[in-house]
């Protein structure tokens, strides 16, 4: 596939993608994230049938699921690789690094 097919396929699935998580009127005070569409609204809006809603709430259960089983995947190999850091660095540079850590977070927020 050519540079420009891939970035127009790149664009228009970002595109989609955002679409179906814009936020609707209503959905809370300024500065709250918007939350993804709830099934029922989907099938109000797109009129969906019965079977196109359930199927839907199977695929979004579905996701969730192997999200919660990535993050604690994530988080095990996080504190995986934590624990090996500080079988190398000795007691101060372990603190040093948490301190460099907290430094970097701070800056972004």
């Amino acid at each position: 596939m050519n540079i420009k097919a891939t970035l127009l396929t790149s664009i228009l699935a970002i595109t989609v993608a955002s679409s179906a998580y814009a936020m609707r009127p209503g959905d809370g005070p300024l500065g709250e994230l918007p939350r993804p569409p709830s099934v029922d609204y989907l099938q109000e809006r797109l009129e969906l049938s019965d079977e196109q809603a359930e199927s839907l709430k199977t695929l979004f259960k579905e996701q969730r699921a192997k999200r919660k089983a990535f993050r604690e995947a994530h988080r095990e190999m996080r504190d995986q690789t934590r624990e090996r850091i500080s079988e190398i660095l000795t007691e101060d540079q372990m603190e040093e690094l948490e301190d460099m850590k907290l430094k970097k977070s701070r800056r972004w927020h």
